[in-house]
């Protein structure tokens, strides 16, 4: 299953649904300056991972002539898309309530399962993955 295009999809579908549950139960956070601020930060690095990487995809699946980035931002974490996700909602977890934290919670899973099937996929597609894994952090610049 794990293998699967309907497994991808169906952890785009999770993703996007605890992104609108989180903010259709805590819509009035976008009020609060310290929400607003993970919000920003967080997308402002999505863009920029955007703007370093042409071959974005939203499903975890490797286009047929994606090329490894290894500049920008994916110098020291591969997955900075997810983290700006991680980073963005970060504000409603810890000022929302107990429904946008396990909802936050299940997307932190979502994009953990994510990263991992495209760094499988990326194994396969390219020899040299093992070697900017070892370089470079997965999620956390430096961290994590």
């Amino acid at each position: 299953m794990q293998n699967s295009k309907l497994y991808s999809y169906l952890l785009v579908f999770i993703q996007f649904g605890s992104i609108g549950g989180i903010l259709w139960i805590d819509w009035h956070l976008l009020k609060n300056p310290y929400v607003l601020l993970f919000l920003i930060a967080g997308l402002s690095v999505g863009l920029y991972a955007v703007y370093c990487n042409k071959n974005f995809n939203i499903i975890p699946e490797i286009k047929e002539d994606a090329c490894l980035v290894r500049h920008g931002i994916y110098r020291y974490i591969r997955h900075p898309m997810y983290f700006s996700l991680m980073a963005s909602f970060f504000g409603f977890f810890l000022f929302g309530s107990q429904e946008s934290r396990i909802l936050y919670l299940l997307l932190l899973t979502v994009l953990y399962l994510k990263a991992e099937k495209e760094e499988r996929l990326w194994h396969c597609h390219d020899e040299e993955y093992e070697k900017y894994k070892k370089n470079t952090k997965m999620f956390i610049p430096f961290l994590l």
